[in-house]
């Protein structure tokens, strides 16, 4: 009997060390599933951080590639125009600047930024208007523009145009010079898209409307008009009145194609050619009694008045001896580097 019971409690003491043993091994495995899940999420993390960081990468890319493609567009659009808008524009704004010295360093560069902001965009929605209204021309005398390649669709161009002249609108408010924008976008829609184009005087008319608004902005940009400044808007508008028509005898094939009446094509070209070229050399004398003279007979002086009649000179005669539409072109291209030059010389002679 007490053998029995002994082996009873053996048999109970062995029981109960297996049954100890299954609880200590499930404790264990209780102990190691949080690193386990810990293991897990860590490795979760790592792979969405890994797929954020492409999907950044990716949309940088594409961002970066729509925005180089963006900038080629804006360039194809205005690398014609720069010259008339965008130089002349900052160069007369520096005029005002040095009337007006800026209070520090960062004030001049961010009213030449503000300047240069304002001109890009004026002249996009200029050049985009223009080139939407005059496409077959454009495959005649300008075939590497983008709505002739087929660079940008028709539809493309219209959107852009509406997104540029809206924001053209709002930095003409954001600058003080919205009645200056307001008559640019007047001059250049009637201009384009209400026939103005269509013959040579209002053609030129508009252009000189176009310039005024462009140089009264440059300078309104840093300070008030003065009646000398005035003096210098109407005889730069007058002044484009007069010989923009210089441009026209490089665009006279297509001209003809669409039934536009240029100077060259109403009054004939040779006669038209002799007329430009008597106002190329009879401008500087003008220039010379109305903006250099109130400045005084200095050296300074007398060196512009000799610059800008040399090189109305050289284009008088290239209008008169070179004929073709790469020579009449590079006449164009003198042309505005000599307005580009009478808008550096206000710099060292206009003070108000």
């Amino acid at each position: 009997m007490s053998e029995k019971i002994l082996t009873n409690a053996v048999e109970a003491i062995s029981q109960h060390q297996a049954l100890t043993q299954q609880i200590n091994v499930v404790q264990v495995d209780l102990e190691e599933l949080p690193d386990i899940t810990q293991e897990k999420l860590s490795f979760d993390i790592f792979s969405s951080a890994i797929a954020i960081s492409n999907l950044i990468l990716r949309s940088g890319k594409l961002l970066f590639t729509n925005t180089a493609q963006e900038l080629k567009i804006n360039w194809l659009f205005i690398r014609r125009d720069i010259t008339m808008s965008i130089v002349p524009g900052l160069l007369f704004t520096i005029t005002a600047l040095v009337n007006y010295p800026p209070t520090s360093l960062v004030h001049a560069i961010s009213i030449l930024a503000g300047s240069l902001i304002y001109f890009w965009l004026c002249i996009t929605s200029f050049c985009i208007s223009n080139q939407i209204t005059d496409i077959e021309e454009d495959k005649i005398n300008k075939p590497d523009r983008p709505l002739v390649q087929g660079i940008i669709s028709y539809g493309g161009a219209q959107i852009r145009g509406y997104i540029f002249m809206m924001l053209f609108t709002a930095v003409a408010w954001w600058l003080g010079v919205i009645e200056w924008a307001i008559l640019w976008q007047f001059s250049f829609i009637a201009h384009n898209n209400f026939g103005g184009a269509k013959h040579w005087m209002t053609k030129n008319v508009f252009s000189g409307f176009g310039i005024m608004s462009e140089m009264g902005a440059a300078w309104q940009i840093v300070a008030p008009i003065s009646p000398v400044v005035w003096l210098w808007l109407v005889i730069l508008c007058s002044t484009c009145i007069t010989l923009i028509s210089v441009q026209d005898f490089r665009d006279i094939p297509g001209d003809k194609a669409i039934g536009r009446n240029t100077f060259p094509l109403v009054f004939g070209e040779d006669l038209s050619r002799i007329l430009v070229s008597i106002c190329f050399l009879a401008y500087p004398l003008l220039i010379h009694l109305c903006l250099m003279m109130p400045a005084g007979n200095t050296l300074v002086v007398m060196l512009w008045d000799i610059a800008l009649f040399l090189l109305s000179c050289i284009i008088a005669v290239r209008l008169l001896v070179l004929r073709s539409y790469a020579a009449d072109h590079k006449t164009y291209l003198l042309f505005t580097g000599w307005y580009c030059l009478l808008l550096t010389s206000s710099i060292f002679i206009l003070r108000v």
